[in-house]
This record gives C-alpha cells, sequence and structure tokens, in this order.
C-alpha cells in the first residue's frame, strides 16, 4: 500500500503522542513514588515510634543515631557489629520532630550523637534551606551546649524530583559550615552517592533511599568516627 505524505505525518504524531503519553506516565509515577517516601506522616506509626522511645531506659552513655529514615531503616548494631548503638531514627522525621524529642536524647548521656537531617523538610513539607538550617541548628547548639560529640552527615540528592536538589545543596553547605567551625567531624555522605548531582541509580532502590551498597559506601566512612572500644551495657538495662 502506497504511504502518502498526510498517513506518513499521521503515523508519525501518533507515535510522538504514544511516546508522549508514556514519559509524562513514568514521570508521575516517579514522582508519585518519592512524594510517598517523603511524606512526613502526621500520626500513625511515626507517632506509635515516638511514643515507644520515650519509654526505652535512659541514663544509658551510648552511641545515639537520630534523624530520619535514612538512619531508622538500618539495623545498626548488626549492621556495625556492636552493641552499643541506640537507633532513634524514625522514617519521614523533620528538623523540628527531632527536635522536639531532643530532650529524650540528652537523657540517654550519649557518648557520641550521629546526626542525618533535612530531606523530609525540603523536599516533603517544602522548606527552604534555610528554614530548614534554622531548625537544625538549634538541635546541634543544644547538643553542643550539653557537651554532647555529634558526627554529621550531609543529605544525599535526590535522583528524580531533582527540583530540590538546589536547596539540599544549599543545606549542606551549612551543615559543613558549622561543622567545620565548631570541629565537628563530618561525613560528605552526599558526595559519596551522587554523581553530576543527583543520587547514583545503582545506590539507591527508590531514588530517595540508599541500597545495601549505598549503606556499605556509608558504613566505610562512619566507622572511621565511632569509638574504637564498645560502650559497655549495665547489666538489667
Amino acid at each position: 500500500m502506497l504511504i502518502t505524505w498526510p498517513r506518513f505525518f499521521a503515523v508519525v504524531l501518533m507515535i510522538v503522542v504514544l511516546v508522549a503519553g508514556i514519559i509524562i506516565s513514568w514521570t508521575n509515577w516517579t514522582e508519585i513514588m518519592v512524594k510517598k517516601a517523603i511524606s512526613y506522616p502526621e500520626g500513625g506509626a511515626y507517632h506509635a515510634q515516638k511514643e515507644l522511645m520515650s519509654i526505652y531506659p535512659t541514663g544509658i552513655r551510648k552511641i545515639v543515631m537520630l534523624g530520619d529514615s535514612h538512619l531508622g531503616m538500618v539495623h545498626w548494631n548488626e549492621f556495625l557489629g556492636r552493641c552499643d548503638v541506640l537507633n532513634r531514627g524514625i522514617g519521614g522525621e523533620v528538623t523540628t520532630g527531632a527536635l522536639s524529642r531532643l530532650d529524650s536524647i540528652i537523657a540517654l548521656k550519649p557518648r557520641l550523637v550521629v546526626c542525618q537531617l533535612g530531606v523530609n523538610d525540603i523536599a516533603g513539607k517544602g522548606k527552604s534551606a534555610l528554614q530548614t538550617w534554622s531548625d537544625y541548628s538549634v538541635l546541634l547548639n543544644r547538643l553542643k551546649s550539653a557537651k554532647i560529640p555529634i558526627v554529621l552527615n550531609t543529605v544525599p540528592p535526590i535522583r528524580y524530583q531533582v527540583q530540590f536538589n538546589p536547596e539540599i545543596r544549599e543545606l549542606n553547605g551549612q551543615i559543613k559550615k558549622w561543622a567545620m567551625t565548631n570541629g565537628t567531624p563530618y561525613i560528605d555522605l552526599a558526595s559519596l552517592v551522587s554523581e553530576d548531582g543527583v543520587l547514583r541509580n545503582e545506590l539507591t532502590y527508590d531514588g530517595l533511599h540508599l541500597n545495601a551498597a549505598g549503606y556499605l559506601i556509608w558504613k566505610t566512612e562512619l566507622v572511621l568516627q565511632l569509638p574504637d572500644e564498645e560502650l559497655a551495657i549495665p547489666n538489667g538495662s
């Protein structure tokens, strides 16, 4: 059958529309998935975890992981091969949430606090880097006033919702500046797991969170900042 120019253009137009539809659908799907991953839970599991953490024993000198799902989803004692790490990371956590439970962290009398916060403020709550840092810096200054050593971590960029990455970069700049000014160790996690300003595809399973390969990179740097000896756990604790 002879293909006329009008028919040819009609076929090309159909193909273009089909491809555009696929691209739009994929973009919408990834955006929905990332938004779901970073949505801040105002009730339910978040408050259940927060309440449970409030009844755990206090007065134990340990390493405390304070932050969002980047910390909360890992069994750190098993991962690091030591029994003196308390996980106080909660999925969806924002800086104001962590600040609201900081008294319970200080009550633990930790020997070290590892902090990882900020992505949910920016990508989940739509806050700017400066707004996020305003709360984050209060938290860090309170820990410093309590004479609790800190290890800071920069925030990995997002792979799909890249419009948030400039604010994440700005926040990371504030984190590094505070760390250097106050003589606080920090891990530039963002640089370790990103390429061309986005989270490396082989180090994430959803464009936001790290996968096992990503955590192994983080672990390599983290163990260098931890005390060599495990901290004793009192009997009955």
